[in-house]
């Protein structure tokens, strides 16, 4: 009787191994008896325990993880540290006197000179101008009209030898020692706005920053527009004007924790993850979002006070993947 030869092919993780099949089944060149049969060394066995050494051998000749046979990758990364973050809100406005005084004609008479014009600067007590009251052919004795408040002239409503009652208007003195700025805020945000409130105040054009407070916090609405005023006086500075254009800060909330930029995030199977740095490897791990600032975002969970997770990286990674610090 001839017994035909049958060839095993060869298996991925064990390489070349043959065997002779004589009423069983073989596994790495050891021969074993069908269902429970006697093995060429004499022993019984199962197919389960042979399954379980051929899976075995399987594992310990395969390859390594590819993360750890590939070269490292030249990385930077940078320690997490709790910061803190102040939201803020910006309005802009032009600023104006926060008092303008109307002067008025002391005496029923002509106007008979101006000591001051418009943007003259005065002081408390300065003469303005003189008036002369006229009854019929007699004179009286001039009365000159004095400034109430130091400022700046901002109109002047009446020329020299106009005839004037008592209390028509003459002209108007601006009060500067403190100039505001009313802004419109919309009711999001008129509710983290209180009188006292510290505003930083910026001129972008000429690169000039001021110090400012809120002196009044408006409790009704314009109806026509909805919006809320509020009234910002700016802190006596020589750089300040009437008219000058500002943009307003208003700080709205402060919050501490782990900030990171989004551009550092990973996205992987619809959730968000950061290359934490362990040992000479880098670990894929998940982090739970919370509240946005601007580009940043606070990492909630997933990653502790201290742990240094990358920032940049020469190539693409991959969890597990070796790499060097590139200081």
């Amino acid at each position: 009787m001839t017994v035909k030869r049958r060839q095993v092919k060869r298996g991925r993780a064990v390489g070349r191994l043959r065997g002779k099949v004589h009423g069983g089944r073989s596994c790495g060149g050891a021969r074993v008896g069908a269902r429970g049969g006697r093995t060429a060394g004499g022993g019984r066995t199962g197919c389960g325990l042979v399954a379980l050494v051929c899976v075995a051998a399987a594992l310990l000749i395969s390859p390594p993880v590819a993360g750890a046979t590939q070269p490292p990758v030249d990385v930077r990364v940078r320690e997490a540290e709790r910061e803190t973050v102040v939201s803020t809100i910006e309005y802009a406005g032009r600023l104006r006197p926060q008092r303008t005084v109307t002067h008025r004609a002391d005496i029923t008479g002509v106007l008979e000179r101006l000591e001051v014009g418009a943007g003259d600067v005065v002081e408390p007590d300065q003469a303005l101008a003189t008036l002369r009251r006229r009854s019929g052919s007699s004179e009286f004795r001039p009365v000159a009209v004095r400034a109430r408040i130091a400022g700046v002239i901002t109109e002047v409503l009446a020329s020299e030898g106009d005839e004037l009652r008592e209390g028509d208007e003459l002209l108007r003195v601006a009060d500067t020692s403190r100039l505001v700025a009313e802004v419109f805020l919309s009711d999001k945000d008129v509710d983290a706005v209180s009188r006292g409130d510290h505003v930083t105040a910026r001129d972008t054009q000429r690169g000039h920053e001021f110090s400012a407070v809120v002196s009044r916090a408006g409790l009704m609405p314009d109806y026509r527009t909805g919006l809320f005023p509020v009234e910002i006086a700016v802190n006596p500075d020589p750089r300040s004007f009437i008219g000058q254009f500002l943009r307003f800060e208003f700080e709205t909330g402060a919050r501490s924790g782990i900030w990171v930029e989004r551009e550092h995030l990973v996205l992987r199977r619809g959730a968000y993850h950061l290359f934490v740095l362990e040992g000479d490897e880098v670990a894929l791990r998940r982090v739970t979002l919370g509240e946005e600032h601007g580009d940043k975002v606070m990492i909630e969970d997933g990653v502790s006070e201290g742990e240094r997770f990358v920032v940049w990286s020469r190539g693409r990674l991959q969890d597990g993947r070796r790499v060097n610090l590139d200081e």
